[in-house]
């Protein structure tokens, strides 16, 4: 909702965000994911998935000097709160560690 030409005082401001400032994020935004799938074509040879990997249908590093790099820029996390679980059930058993404040992880206010 915008009443005027970039740059004008006929724009709406919403919150600290001018419409051109969100603008200029989107092209941004935009940018990012033109380079994102530049270098998924250009390495696509080379991706493999990590369950094909874990399962042994890949191969792995072969020598130290290589970098095997995770792309994770999706999804929803679930894997990373299951991996949690399970380090945190194999520390406690183990004794390791020492309990925290759960209101460390807490958010009483909103922004």
């Amino acid at each position: 909702m915008f009443s005027g030409p970039p740059a004008s005082s006929g724009y709406f401001t919403y919150g600290t965000k001018t419409f051109e400032e969100v603008h200029r994020v989107l092209e941004r935004e935009t940018e990012r994911e033109d380079l994102e799938n530049e270098r998924f074509e250009r390495y696509r040879d080379r991706i493999r998935f990590l369950a094909d990997l874990v399962a042994g249908r890949v191969p792995g590093r072969t020598e130290a000097a290589q970098v095997t790099l995770l792309n994770k820029n999706w999804g929803l996390g679930i894997e990373f709160a299951a991996v949690a679980h399970v380090v945190y059930q194999r520390a406690k058993a183990a004794g390791a560690g020492r309990p925290l404040p759960g209101e460390w992880f807490s958010q009483f206010s909103h922004p």
